[in-house]
């Protein structure tokens, strides 16, 4: 039990200090030696907990998420299945990882060495939580897909973000806002296996008239 709970704290430290090298030097100058030497460890040793630095910037995302998630059920009365809190959630997610300077420049630079470098679509902590809420979505519309054809539009999707979300910062997208973006990354592969564009329609209305009454800007991810 005592091993358990120094390993939880070395892990806690290690994304703190992860966190503050990456806000301020962004993710391509951050070396995982700076984030060793901060927390007082030994390379070796946080390889052990993270083998690589997306690994970090996964369990990064993955917490900042959660979050959101807590911070959307705490405002709202209504029941909402997977998919509708998954919508609500999103819009602030892209919008506090796009908005501030250095938290955009930071997820930019993850975002392309994961289009040169990673076809990591599962086996990340975020990749694994966002697989959870897919599956859990198709239960609650009663959709029954094999895992080859689910496995398929999971990379589809998965390419799409990683495209968008360079596109959206070099100003390809146009006049998309980001809430538009965020609805529609979460609809594609729900839409490819069989959820209704109506549906998806409705609630990326309602995620979008949520995030218009509800603050989010104090739930940051590297801050």
């Amino acid at each position: 039990m005592e091993e358990k709970k120094k390993n939880s704290s070395t892990r806690e430290r290690i994304i703190e200090n992860a966190k503050k090298h990456f806000y301020c030097d962004g993710y391509s100058k951050t070396r995982m030696q700076d984030i060793a030497d901060d927390t007082g460890i030994a390379l070796g040793s946080l390889s052990y907990h993270f083998k690589k630095k997306e690994a970090i910037v996964s369990s990064i995302l993955k917490i900042f998420l959660e979050r959101l998630y807590d911070h959307t059920l705490e405002n709202t009365d209504k029941p909402l299945n997977a998919l509708e809190l998954h919508f609500y959630a999103s819009i602030p997610y892209y919008e506090n990882l796009l908005t501030e300077e250095n938290t955009k420049r930071f997820y930019y630079e993850f975002t392309q060495a994961q289009s040169v470098h990673s076809t990591n679509y599962g086996g990340s902590e975020l990749a694994d939580f966002i697989t959870e809420v897919y599956h859990q979505s198709l239960k609650d519309y009663h959709i029954f897909v094999d895992d080859a054809y689910a496995n398929m539009a999971q990379k589809f999707g998965y390419g799409g973000r990683v495209q968008m979300v360079i596109d959206y910062v070099e100003g390809a997208l146009g006049t998309v806002n980001i809430a538009e973006m965020a609805n529609f990354l979460s609809s594609s592969r729900e839409m490819l296996l069989g959820v209704p564009k109506a549906e998806l329609d409705r609630i990326g209305q309602e995620a979008i008239a949520f995030n218009r009454e509800v603050d989010f800007s104090n739930i940051m991810p590297l801050t």
